[in-house]
């Protein structure tokens, strides 16, 4: 699995269900009403036309109420940004015209994202929780959401395997939010080094932001560090997960989940 999946061994006590649907893979978590992660579980192969996966998550989490909600992050194969709404650049995007396109504006800032999710992603969700029983939010509107009053310039990359989502902000505006698919960690560095030169980021004074499946003494990171003077990981406000021991994931594995419980 590509994040360590747990429940604490105390009976659950669920208040919020956060749910992350990555490109070909789905990870949700239980939090209980003091923020504490009580229970992870993580699907590599997520195939959401297949019976199969619904009748697993709902043997799962079906029977639990969650008082807090259920909030759904997507991290879309399909997006693009705009200053102000127009639904008609919908139909000049390939892959969007038969998808279930959404909008959102990005929290405190005049950009108007659109992004899709497959019609198999829509149609799961609403069988398993009912039409507009979740919340549903794309990854750039949770980034924008947490870092809403970050004044600071910054690139926040969050590593899954395979997988890893850069984020990047300048005068409190978001300039770049994609993801990409890497192998090795000059893949990771090169797709950094990209949004820097596209983005017009000065690299000697931005923020690495680093969260996801990475250790502080891999590959990665010392290829990261030897390159940008600020690296830094993004677990400083994260609370301990409850029930996971010491040779489990830490907090910053699951840095999308704990944001997604944290914004409303």
């Amino acid at each position: 699995m590509y994040q360590a999946d747990f429940a604490i061994k105390e009976p659950i006590n669920p208040y919020r269900l956060s749910v992350l649907m990555m490109p070909g893979s789905l990870f949700y978590a239980v939090f209980g009403p003091d923020g504490d992660m009580q229970m992870h579980a993580s699907v590599a192969d997520a195939r959401y036309s297949d019976a199969a996966l619904f009748d697993k998550i709902r043997s799962h989490v079906g029977e639990m109420v969650f008082p807090g909600g259920v909030h759904v992050v997507v991290v879309p194969h399909y997006h693009f940004s705009v200053p102000a709404p127009d639904h008609s650049l919908v139909g000049l995007f390939p892959g969007m015209e038969n998808a279930a396109v959404m909008m959102h504006r990005i929290p405190g800032q005049t950009i108007y994202q659109y992004y899709s999710l497959t019609l198999p992603q829509k149609s799961w969700l609403d069988r398993l929780f009912g039409p507009g029983g979740y919340v549903l939010r794309s990854y750039a509107w949770l980034m924008g959401s947490h870092y809403i009053a970050d004044e600071s310039t910054f690139l926040h990359v969050h590593i899954e395997p395979g997988v890893c989502l850069i984020y990047a902000s300048a005068e409190m505006k978001m300039v770049f939010c994609n993801h990409f698919e890497w192998s090795a960690a000059e893949d990771v560095l090169y797709f950094i080094q990209s949004v820097f030169q596209s983005s017009g980021l000065h690299q000697a004074s931005c923020r690495v932001i680093v969260s996801g499946w990475v250790e502080k003494g891999s590959q990665l990171m010392k290829l990261l560090s030897s390159y940008y003077a600020n690296v830094t990981f993004a677990r400083d406000y994260l609370p301990a997960i409850t029930g996971v021991s010491d040779d489990q994931k830490t907090d910053y594995y699951y840095f999308i989940h704990y944001v997604n419980n944290k914004c409303e």
